[in-house]
């Protein structure tokens, strides 16, 4: 629940900046700059009600593992998390950098990657965003994101 200038940390944040309730059901716009600050508060939040936070990572593909998805996933995992994915991407690269072209997923195949994964999860969901290749699939994205804070998305990651 952080706002560029704000230093607070994210578990004294106030209703105003960034966490809605709507009925009855808390809703938190998380803005962080690394995994570092959301496994804090991930671990503050969620040791208190005994739960795991589940986050849907929607990015490309990194075939070494460094950036996108792969890096995530185990970010997510360090930080007490579970992570559910959508490709938005595939890149092949290495540590030296990319080797081809970035090859963009249809944005109607990230649409239904995102859907199908939040239908069969019961627990609240964050989602977190990386690389989105297309105003497509930006549409896409925020049309899943904003049809699941009606039903009950409990958080946004967004990275400054």
């Amino acid at each position: 629940t952080r706002d560029e200038g704000d230093e607070r940390d994210a578990e004294n944040a106030s209703d105003e900046e960034g966490e809605r309730r709507e009925g009855g059901t808390r809703r938190v716009l998380f803005v962080a700059s690394c995994w570092e600050e959301v496994s804090a508060w991930f671990s503050a939040t969620y040791r208190e009600a005994r739960s795991v936070a589940t986050v849907l990572a929607v990015a490309g593909s990194d075939s070494c593992g460094g950036a996108g998805l792969q890096a995530d996933v185990k970010a997510a995992a360090a930080a007490g998390a579970h992570c559910l994915t959508a490709v938005s991407a595939v890149t092949a690269q290495n540590t030296s950098g990319l080797c081809g072209p970035i090859h963009s997923v249809p944005a109607e195949a990230v649409e239904r990657q995102m859907c199908c994964v939040l239908e069969d999860s019961s627990a609240a969901v964050w989602v977190k965003t990386g690389l989105l290749p297309s105003a497509e699939c930006v549409r896409a994205v925020a049309g899943v994101i904003r049809s699941r804070w009606r039903g009950g998305m409990e958080g946004l990651l967004l990275w400054k």
